[in-house]
């Protein structure tokens, strides 16, 4: 039998998946509620996001590095994989969606 590549969706569900898996164990610590710094509310979460950054550095055709260079916009997408897989199939999930997304408003939004 042969091999398939991952498609470019299932490559950003792994990657938003592996990222969840630190918000989790960052989630799971005793917070001070006098903390607003989103780095040292979840330093595992942003370590992760960091070394994915390096990683992807070489490829820089795909986005996922610019998309790793803004850690808050990957938090956000980490924080809807907490609430459950069907974000996934929504029409905006899409590499090049996130990626245009990031580079015209910083952010998530409806594109016309």
């Amino acid at each position: 039998m042969g091999t398939y590549k991952a498609t470019e969706e299932e490559k950003l569900v792994e990657v938003m998946n592996e990222l969840t898996y630190h918000l989790e164990q960052d989630c799971q610590r005793e917070l001070d509620p006098e903390d607003d710094e989103l780095e040292v509310l979840y330093p595992a979460f942003f370590e992760e996001v960091k070394l994915k950054s390096e990683v992807f550095k070489e490829d820089r055709s795909n986005g996922y590095r610019a998309l790793c260079c803004v850690p808050s916009f990957v938090l956000g997408l980490a924080m809807v994989g907490r609430v459950g897989r069907h974000y996934t199939h929504c029409s905006w999930f899409s590499m090049m969606r996130l990626w245009n997304m990031l580079g015209e408003y910083g952010g998530v939004s409806v594109a016309k």
